[in-house]
């Protein structure tokens, strides 16, 4: 298996690690439209990798049992989750942010590797995924109570899943 996989798993990787280069460099503590759109475009990558790739990826995580690679959604969590704790301490010392518990934080990254896995093995095609992950990733920046509704900085209102740009 390790022959099958190894390559595009390191290529996951690096763009997991990109990601996280850049979200680490722009954080500002703002949510913006720019940090939407980088988010919106890097899970575009992403998924556009994984279906490169998607008979590596499927085998990854349907039948990893037994192999080192087991595991390796529980692995992507934990890089997500340090990832996410790093930020959200800097957000708690410099912008004042609530503190988040530790708990809160697996689910958050949690939810966010189970879209993509999700999208592998129930949506077979990437065109359609494309346009799921988008939706998933407006779903994730709309303000908490809101649902998929964005309230944008003039007052006005948009449905995320309706509208291109929230």
């Amino acid at each position: 298996m390790k022959h099958i996989v190894e390559e595009p798993l390191k290529g996951l990787m690096i763009l997991i690690q990109l990601h996280f280069a850049e979200e680490t460099e722009t954080f500002s503590g703002v949510i913006s439209l720019d940090a939407d759109n980088a988010d919106i475009r890097t899970a575009k990558e992403i998924v556009r990798y994984l279906y490169q790739h998607y008979d590596v990826f499927l085998l990854l995580l349907t039948k990893a049992q037994g192999s080192v690679y087991e595991n390796i959604v529980s692995h992507l969590e934990e890089l997500g989750e340090a990832h996410y704790k790093m930020l959200l301490e800097r957000g708690v010392s410099q912008y004042h942010f609530p503190k988040t518990d530790d708990h809160a934080i697996k689910w958050m990254i949690h939810i966010q590797i189970n879209a993509f896995t999700y999208l592998l093995t129930h949506e077979p095609d990437v065109e359609k995924a494309l346009v799921d992950i988008k939706q998933i990733v407006f779903f994730f920046w709309c303000p908490a109570g809101t649902g998929f509704v964005r309230i944008h900085d003039n007052g006005s209102k948009s449905l995320c899943m309706k509208y291109s740009r929230c």
